[in-house]
């Protein structure tokens, strides 16, 4: 019988170093194993996948890798205003386009600067802080719907399409999510679940 290591959620792994063709060591919590991937992998970035064991012989399932999320501890507190608000008044655009102007850091700069980018793609990208991880929100209206995507640390990515209101659809890429919320919600599994915006940086361009 196949039992899962640990818990009943993916796990969190970073990938040290990439041995062959498709042979990379990583790290599991403290453990460092070696495995393979017929995929390939980064080296460098983490990872959330599946972990189940078998005989001995461990093995992945839907390894996917995380998005690069900006601490901001404000995001909690911004997202509260546009749930209870809304932004019919635009005070949204207009707030990002003064704490730009405000900014006392290169890095308070680069989160501002992403949501105002994602904004004008009609995307509220807001990263936020859960139970002291980095967490994102993002949504996006089309019409009727409400296309919303989440990253917690301990989930994963989860997209929710609302419908007038009403919740029609839960995706989750990680069979034991949807296992472990079934209580609550329907979930559909899907292969992969991307957020909707990546900020592009400029490149410079020489000749």
């Amino acid at each position: 019988m196949v039992n899962i290591i640990n818990s009943t959620l993916p796990v969190r792994m970073q990938i040290l170093e990439k041995r062959a063709y498709n042979r990379y060591v990583l790290l599991l919590n403290t453990k460092k194993l070696e495995t393979k991937s017929m995929i390939e992998l980064e080296v460098g970035e983490e990872y959330l996948a599946e972990v189940y064991e078998d005989k001995g012989v461990i093995s992945f399932n839907n390894l996917l890798k995380k998005p690069k999320i900006r601490l901001f501890e404000e995001g909690a507190e911004l997202i509260e205003k546009l749930l209870q608000e809304g932004d019919e008044k635009d005070w949204y655009k207009k707030f990002i386009i003064q704490r730009l102007m405000e900014s006392k850091s290169a890095y308070e700069f680069e989160i501002y600067k992403e949501m105002f980018f994602a904004f004008f793609e009609g995307i509220y990208h807001i990263p936020f802080v859960y139970e002291g991880n980095r967490a994102l929100l993002e949504a996006k209206k089309n019409g009727n719907i409400l296309e919303v995507y989440l990253y917690f640390e301990i989930f994963g990515a989860l997209k929710i399409i609302i419908d007038n209101g009403k919740i029609t659809r839960i995706q989750t890429p990680f069979t034991k999510v949807a296992h472990f919320l079934n209580e609550y919600f329907k979930f559909e599994v899907v292969s992969t679940l991307n957020p909707m915006f990546v900020f592009k940086r400029l490149m410079d361009i020489k000749g």
